[in-house]
Order: structure tokens, then sequence, then C-alpha cells
């Protein structure tokens, strides 16, 4: 990857952006190299007039790309723009950033004074209102979002406005048989919150005939739920709601879009819904 270099170009914010990165300074192979920067299989070479990027095809390779490419004065011909765009997600699922035009697949919402603000995974902000700039806008919550009533709460705060929500029957079903005497009734009672709000035309309910088999007992269930709602997101081409860690984690390394709840904007949801509707 060549990147042409124009006056404006600040060394400084390289250095930072590729220290960030763990990435170390070397001495120069010739005569013509202003700086020699390598880290994990990636060389980084600046010349007068051009900086090059060479080396292995890996996720963090490529982030450290992204970076480069988001540096002021660096510039890229059509030859080299068609390699930038091939580092890029493939997958349709992938969320395109309003500000930067960047594909990503995570927007993560943390608490900020009486607010729950949502980042995209390249740090703009993202206010949650449709339409995403993907093929469609529906969203799966997870067991514990649904229970915890943390959508409904989100939508009367403004958030998810004429978002299309997926039910799949395997939800169903599993709550019925798996949940326990007090979760179950608290996730029945979030399904009609959800269909209050949709007859207040704020959001679409999707209920899906997913065929999944159900699992055969408690410890199956426990074993396989992410999973299955992970397939069931591929089927119905949804984006993910959770406040689960490992589930985030799990979701992006399938290559699925996620909306994760931080742990201090789950806790916040409730009051500030008491706050903004009294």
């Amino acid at each position: 990857m060549v990147w042409q270099v124009e006056s404006n170009f600040e060394q400084d914010e390289m250095t930072s952006s590729l220290e960030g990165f763990g990435a170390t300074l070397h001495p120069t192979t010739n005569e013509h190299q202003l700086q020699f920067w390598r880290t994990n299989g990636l060389v980084i070479m600046l010349y007068e007039k051009s900086l090059v990027a060479q080396g292995v095809k890996n996720e963090r390779n490529i982030r450290i790309v992204m970076d480069i490419n988001e540096l002021n004065g660096l510039y890229l011909d059509s030859k080299n723009k068609a390699k930038f765009s091939a580092l890029l997600p493939e997958s349709q699922n992938a969320l395109i950033c309003n500000e930067c035009g960047k594909p990503f697949y995570l927007i993560e919402g943390n608490i900020e004074g009486l607010d729950v603000i949502f980042n995209n995974e390249c740090n703009h902000r993202n206010n949650i209102r449709l339409p995403f700039l993907m093929y469609i806008n529906r969203f799966l919550p997870d067991f514990n979002i649904c229970i915890s009533k943390h959508l409904s709460r989100m939508i009367n705060l403004g958030y998810f406005i004429g978002a299309e929500i997926l039910i799949p029957q395997f939800m169903i079903d599993c709550a019925d048989s798996f949940l326990g005497s007090r979760t179950a009734p608290a996730f029945r009672s979030e399904l009609e919150s959800l269909r209050e709000l949709e007859k207040q035309n704020k959001i679409t309910i999707y209920f899906f005939e997913d065929h999944l088999e159900i699992p055969s007992d408690r410890t199956e269930f426990d074993r396989t739920e992410d999973s299955c709602l992970l397939e069931i997101t591929k089927q119905t081409n949804s984006i993910l709601i959770t406040a689960d860690t490992n589930f985030k984690e799990r979701t992006l390394l399938a290559k699925r879009p996620v909306v994760f709840l931080s742990g201090p904007a789950i806790h916040a949801l409730k009051i500030l819904e008491e706050i903004r509707t009294p």
C-alpha cells in the first residue's frame, strides 16, 4: 500500500498512531528513507513523497493501515484505493459510519452524564436513529436484554425508533421451558411492552419461525443458547443487542454486527427512564 505525502502531513501524528499499536522505530535501510517502522509482520516506510506499508494481512495490521489512512496529508491513487478497499469487511452485514464512511461491526453504549451515548467502532457517535447504511434495520435482543426490559426502556428513551425487533420462536419456546419462575414472567412482560410500543408505531415486531430444535433440558439450553441466537442473526441478517461481553466478542469473531451495552449504561437505563418519562 502506497500513499502520496502532501505538504500538510504531520510525522508526529503518524508516530503517535504507530506507537499506539506497539510499532517500533528502526534504523532506515537506505538513504531515501526518512523513517522505518516495524510491528508484527508489518513494515511502514516513510519517504519524502510517499509512505509505504507492506506485510502480512491480518486483522491487527488491517486496523493499522486503516488508522494510517485517516492521517491528514496522505492520499491514495486509484490503484492503491483498490488495494485499500480490498482490506475492508466483505460481509453485507457490516454497518457504515455516517461520519467517516468506514465499515464497522460494533456499536457500544456507555453512560455519559444523564445519557446513554452510543459510539461506533471507529469512535464516531451513533444516535441509533434509522436507517443505518445496511440492507435492513432488524435487531435481535438476547434473553437478558428482554428479561431486564432494557430494550423497551431504550425505545421509550428514543433509541431504536423505526427498528424491526426480531422475536424468534426459539426464544418464546425456551422462555416457557427453561426460564425460572421470576425470569419467564419478566420475559413475557417485555414482549407485551414491545407490542404496546408497536401499537404506538415506534417499532415493528417480527416473529420469526426459526425451526431450530429446542434443547432437551436446562443444561443444554445454557450451553447452546448463544450459538442458537447467533445462528438466528445469520438467518435473518439481524443486529444482536447484548450486554454480555463474551457474547459480544463471539459475535464480532463471527463477523456479525452487535449493539453492546456496557455495565454502567445498563445500570443507568432504569433511572434515566424515570427521569425522562416520569
